[in-house]
């Protein structure tokens, strides 16, 4: 094909999602196609701007011009005394009263910042899709009230509601009223916020901050949520939760600031019958549900076993923070259909000194990051074809040999290393036949690391991310050991070329990062990987001179 602008409109959007914003804003001045593509939804929703201010003043002709092409907008509006650059902290709450006081009146014949945020957001034809307002309940109240509904094309709005303030002698309910808006995200922190939500078409709800404040949204609205983000701060309002039904939900994320010692003691005062009723009618009302996200050791006790007999379309765990025992373990293993398990920082309490096994043939992709325990891969992980692992002992190399000898079908490896890579590590790589991607994060490797390394030619990427003190030769290896390698990605790296011989003493030693650097340690880059696409991301290229 002779001219990029023949492809179909929808591979080269496919093609412009691997710029980053800089590269697109330049991109957008190649021509009027590409000009039109980077200015579709799909770009569009990608970028959010972010206006962070008083707005005691308007916004000059050129912001308000620039402002109409915006489709994502996020405005921060600080009070004026937050700028105040006072730190006396001995002034009483009187004086800050009249402080406050005497800052509103100034107000009296100049449009107040609200009034300025309302005429940037109504009165200057804005297109918007998202729009996320930080300030005050009244401020937020005044600006919106109930002209939200002329923004007609939006569809996703957050509100906060988490500066402190005076409560106001006006405690009429404020309606927040929209026809299309599908994504609602509330963050709270007080009860005494006299507003109701009504969104006909609302199917994601992310409750930011204690849900408690909030709960009255998710009684309105759980019969029609798709998506569904909650955090609790006690076991009263998890047990209000429950009692509710979600037969439209797919995806469920929990959090709940609690540890295993809250679970132990709920285990002991627990109506073993009540509650149980209660968990299985919750499990039972979600039939869709696909994927669970909890960061609450009590959560996973509760609704396990229910979700062992009735979860029949769950398929991805996320497991945040957590301690896991034994018996949790085996009722995950029961769970039908999981596909993909994710564990960060989770922690799993084996009943013995003997590392936990996992019995999971069906499960393909796996996740390990930041976790205080091992697991043993053997059979029992057979199926997996995803694998990301944090290797953080002085085993690292005897865990790889588990995984090379024991999980025949994995095609995708990333590593995270932050202990020393020992040369014997990859030593059984070759066994994995089906390998396509290698990733390596975070490893100070070299050429030693590649010694015992056997050839395996089924690779064809692999990329390095966060890797310091990476050499040119470092890479060498991999044209031999990789023969199938098309694609060889520098993600954060630091990458250092070199040249043995020099025509002056002046540049013996000398480490250089400008441009002409950078120009040829690609060059030696491109020669040492002659049959690879080499790509880069935020890496810096410096060229040193060798005596």
């Amino acid at each position: 094909m002779d001219n990029i602008n023949n492809l179909p409109v929808e591979i080269l959007e496919q093609i412009f999602t691997y710029l980053n914003l800089k590269e697109r804003k330049s991109a957008c001045a190649v021509c009027s196609l590409w000009h039109a593509v980077l200015r579709g939804v799909r770009f569009q929703r990608q970028c959010l701007v972010s206006l962070s201010r008083t707005f005691d003043q308007e916004l000059s002709e050129l912001e308000t011009r620039v402002t109409q092409s915006f489709r994502n907008l996020s405005l921060i509006h600080w009070e004026e005394e937050y700028f105040d650059d006072d730190d006396d902290d001995d002034i009483d709450s009187h004086e800050q009263r009249e402080n406050e006081e005497v800052i509103h009146l100034k107000y009296l014949f100049e449009p107040t910042p609200e009034a300025n945020i309302r005429k940037l957001l109504f009165e200057n034809g804005l297109d918007l899709e998202t729009l996320e307002l930080y300030s005050s309940f009244e401020s937020c109240r005044e600006i919106l009230g109930d002209q939200l509904c002329q923004l007609e094309n939006l569809r996703e709005l957050a509100l906060s509601f988490c500066q402190t303030e005076y409560a106001s002698p006006d405690q009429s309910e404020w309606q927040i009223h929209h026809n299309q808006i599908n994504t609602l995200k509330i963050d709270v922190l007080h009860s005494n916020k006299p507003y109701n939500v009504m969104l006909p078409n609302l199917t994601t709800l992310e409750l930011l901050s204690n849900c408690r404040w909030s709960f009255h949204i998710i009684q309105a609205h759980c019969m029609q949520l798709q998506r569904f983000k909650v955090q609790f701060q006690d076991q009263e309002t998890m047990d209000d939760l429950m009692s509710l039904s979600f037969p439209m939900l797919t995806h469920l994320q929990v959090r709940m600031y609690d540890d295993k010692d809250v679970q132990v003691r709920y285990a002991r005062t627990r109506n073993k019958f009540a509650d149980k009723e209660k968990e299985e009618h919750f499990v039972k009302s979600m039939p869709k549900l696909k994927s669970l996200w909890l960061e609450s050791d009590l959560m996973l006790y509760r609704i396990g076993e229910a979700l062992s007999k009735y979860g029949h379309r769950l398929e991805k765990l996320t497991l945040m923070d957590m301690q896991i025992d034994d018996a949790q373990l085996r009722t995950i293993e029961t769970f039908p259909k999981l596909k993909t398990v994710i564990m960060h920082r989770t922690e799993i309490l084996p009943s013995s000194q003997i590392l936990p096994k996992v019995n999971m043939p069906h499960l393909v992709n796996l996740t390990l990051m930041d976790n205080k325990s091992d697991i043993v891969f053997n059979n029992g992980l057979v199926g997996l074809k995803s694998l990301k692992l944090t290797l953080c002992s002085r085993r690292c190399h005897k865990v790889l040999h588990k995984i090379c000898n024991n999980l025949p079908n994995l095609e995708y490896l990333e590593l995270f290393l932050y202990s020393k890579w020992r040369n014997t590590a990859l030593r059984h790589l070759n066994k994995l036949t089906k390998l396509r991607l290698l990733r390596i994060n975070a490893c100070d490797m070299s050429k030693i690391s590649w010694v015992h390394c056997p050839i395996v030619p089924n690779v064809q990427k692999v990329v390095f991310d966060k890797c310091s003190f990476l050499r040119t030769r470092t890479l060498r290896p991999l044209a031999v050991l990789f023969p199938g390698l098309t694609s060889v990605y520098l993600d954060r790296c630091y990458v250092t070329g070199s040249e043995d011989l020099i025509s002056s003493n002046e540049n013996r030693g000398v480490l250089d990062e400008g441009l002409e650097a950078r120009r040829k340690c690609m060059e030696q880059l491109k020669s040492i990987l002659p049959q690879c696409i080499v790509s880069l991301n935020e890496t810096t290229l410096r060229w040193k001179y060798n005596k």
